[in-house]
């Protein structure tokens, strides 16, 4: 974004302020709400690197937290779900991601390893 999609926006904007009249300069508008999205994007995701923590997996086995894998079967389901507990940024669900703030999560973070959960 920052090497990029701002550059490319500063010369539309510049292409629209050589155009003329900036109250009607639809072309204008556009970039300028782009390039305001674009740079809060930018904080958020420098916010985020900047607090971001490395967490080891290396506590004991038996207990679930950030960075372990749980298998969870819904009653009456015959099928098996594998997750990894992340943090809440890197959850994806559909990727095999659950969030440990999610509502699934602490449930899975109350148990230890080969306990079931009603």
């Amino acid at each position: 974004m920052i090497t990029l999609r701002r550059p490319e926006l500063a010369q539309r904007l510049k292409e629209a302020v050589a155009d003329g009249d900036l109250k009607e300069n639809a072309n204008y508008h556009d970039a300028k709400e782009q390039q305001s999205f674009m740079e809060g994007r930018i904080q958020y995701l420098q916010d985020v690197l900047r607090r971001a923590q490395i967490i080891s997996n290396d506590g004991p086995s038996d207990v679930v937290r950030v960075g372990s894998t749980v298998t969870i079967q819904e009653a009456g389901a015959d099928d098996d779900e594998t997750y990894t507990i992340v943090g809440a940024a890197e959850a994806n669900p559909s990727d095999g991601k659950l969030s440990a703030k999610s509502p699934i999560g602490p449930r899975c973070s109350a148990i230890s390893e080969d306990r079931k959960s009603r």
